[in-house]
């Protein structure tokens, strides 16, 4: 049976459940500041979303939609992978941070949700393409 910690908590699940529904079942705060107030209700689009899934001993780290915040980047670091956005707007991680991250996690790091006319060639961080898959 899964297990997930959140906010120092241990909640057990069972396999497939939905995330957000076992979050709110145990009464666990889903938003931070303004995002309690105005938060998408589970349609993705708050700019709220980062998860760390661990399983066999390796961590996988994902995060959307979400502005560039150093307490996020800190919390993702000890994965394996990291699955982070990038695009324009006060709800996205400007690629110049992402890219001003240490060598080493941005080796670790893949992109998603960049912005159309995205400069693959120039990335320091590799991008995530349709149908692409990986192995943690």
């Amino acid at each position: 049976m899964p297990t997930i910690r959140f906010a120092a908590k241990t909640i057990e699940c069972l396999d497939g459940a939905n995330l957000r529904m076992v979050l709110l079942r145990a009464r666990l705060p889903l938003y931070n500041s303004a995002a309690r107030a105005l938060h998408c209700r589970g349609f993705g689009s708050c700019g709220t979303c980062a998860v760390r899934i661990e399983a066999k001993g390796r961590l996988f780290g994902y995060s959307c939609d979400t502005a560039f915040d150093p307490g996020l980047i800190k919390f993702l670091e000890p994965a394996n992978l990291i699955i982070h956005e990038t695009n324009f707007g006060p709800a996205h991680s400007p690629y110049a941070s992402l890219a001003g991250l240490s060598v080493e996690l941005r080796q670790r790091m893949r992109l998603i949700h960049y912005p159309d006319g995205f400069d693959s060639k120039t990335s320091v961080i590799q991008l995530v393409h349709e149908g692409e898959v990986f192995h943690v």
